[in-house]
């Protein structure tokens, strides 16, 4: 994201376009600010998924 205008993910199999995510911030970035933090946990919820969509990871 840091160099990329856009970032495209892919599924695992079959190698199928998932989402194409436009990187709209301006050059040359920083990687400190609000809004680069908002387009990398965007493209990390596609590897590992919402947090808030788990839920906890035990039960009592």
């Amino acid at each position: 994201m840091y160099l990329a205008d856009r970032v495209i993910v892919m599924t695992s199999r079959l190698g199928k376009i998932k989402d194409i995510i436009k990187i709209e911030l301006a050059d040359p970035r920083n990687r400190g600010s609000a809004d680069f933090a908002w387009y990398k946990q965007r493209v990390l919820v596609h590897f590992f998924g919402d947090e808030e969509e788990k839920g906890p990871e035990f039960a009592i």
